[in-house]
């Protein structure tokens, strides 16, 4: 979504046409290369030039990486749609509208929404029609980068910015996408209170800040699942949130203790592509108890029962994206929270990210991981 705002000079001292960017462009499928993007027009006055601290990495920028999200991106293109930095040029109706001075430290969400659509005013920008994504959207020759692998990229007037406590580390605050969607997916779609018991499929970053927003809202049992390999991973969610953990065999499987059916008040699937777990899901809900499906499955089908689901009145719901409030409840969190241990993300250079994401596709995120994030 290109800007059609009025040239203008913006609130900065050091921006101007012909800054060069570093900048890692995809080109095509698995064809990620380092160029230096260069910045030919002044800043429109509806833009805004973030300075990247770091930008997180998910499974949705390995797919990208691999070639599987061609419905949404258009080549050649800047990945990155988790960035954190700071506010390196500004202009006035920019300013405007968000309130945001040079040298502002702020994550911004991946979206850039029309603003007039239903989904939009009603809060779910996220599923905006009309809208694009940070990171697949167009590299446009002469413009700033326009995704967060770089040093720089630009921002458009419809975006949603956050401030960011300066207090709050690096390796924390790049936590706040995967924690607005523990946020959104567990209390917001699985709508989890006090006493709730809750069973969580797949302990990746967003799969343990389910499990950890779970906690602060006073479940009463958390339940997480994972492969043998995500022992690691497993090993955090008990620390940090106290959970149970159990592991199933490396076929994805699960093979859970017969006691789990019809024990949990909320089953949580964030597997990405094992269509099992949503089988089982719905297995081991009570009567009446809900399912959030978060996974993509990379649309393979399930084996599931509907009957099943009708006879035991069991609700499921699907969650994409967050909303805006999950997003300002995680960034608060983590900046109360100052310390959650393990639980942070490794950061990686800019110059090292595509030997790490060609890894990433081709053996899964390290098993030592948490979370993976690349700074400049």
């Amino acid at each position: 979504m290109g800007s059609t705002g009025e040239r203008s000079v913006s609130r900065t001292s050091d921006w101007a046409p012909g800054h060069t960017s570093r900048a890692l462009v995809q080109r095509g499928h698995r064809d990620l290369v380092m160029q230096n993007v260069r910045a030919d027009t002044d800043l429109a006055s509806d833009q805004a030039v973030l300075q990247l601290e770091a930008n997180g990495l998910c499974g949705s920028d390995v797919d990208q990486f691999r070639g599987h999200m061609d419905h949404l991106v258009t080549y050649p293109v800047v990945p990155g749609h988790e960035p954190l930095g700071r506010i390196a040029a500004v202009g006035e109706d920019f300013h405007r509208r968000h309130g945001v001075e040079v040298g502002d430290r702020v994550f911004v969400e991946p979206f850039v929404f029309c603003g007039g659509c239903n989904e939009c005013l009603s809060g779910w920008y996220s599923m905006c029609s009309r809208g694009e994504w940070y990171g697949y959207r167009a590299q446009v020759a002469g413009a700033p980068p326009s995704g967060g692998l770089a040093d720089h990229m630009v921002l458009e007037l419809n975006s949603s910015l956050h401030r960011v406590d300066e207090a709050v580390p690096t390796e924390v605050a790049i936590l706040a996408s995967p924690m607005s969607a523990g946020i959104e997916w567990a209390v917001g779609r699985g709508e989890v209170s006090l006493g709730d018991r809750v069973l969580i499929f797949g302990p990746g970053p967003r799969g343990l800040c389910s499990a950890y927003a779970c906690a602060k809202a006073g479940a009463a049992e958390i339940v997480v699942v994972g492969l043998e390999s995500d022992r690691r991973r497993l090993d955090v969610a008990g620390e940090v949130t106290g959970a149970a953990v159990v592991t199933v065999g490396s076929s994805g499987r699960p093979e859970l203790p017969p006691g789990f059916d019809n024990r949990f008040d909320l089953a949580l699937d964030a597997t990405p592509m094992a269509v099992e777990p949503v089988v089982e899901a719905v297995r081991c809900v009570r009567p009446g108890g809900r399912v959030v499906v978060a996974g993509l499955k990379g649309r393979r089908a399930t084996q599931l029962v509907t009957d099943d689901v009708v006879h035991r009145g069991v609700d499921i719901r699907g969650a994409l994206g967050v909303r805006r409030r999950s997003v300002s409840r995680a960034i608060s969190l983590l900046t109360k929270a100052g310390d959650l241990g393990p639980m942070h993300a490794d950061l990686v250079p800019l110059g090292d990210a595509v030997e790490v994401l060609m890894g990433v596709a081709e053996s899964g995120l390290p098993t030592s991981s948490i979370q993976l994030a690349v700074t400049p």
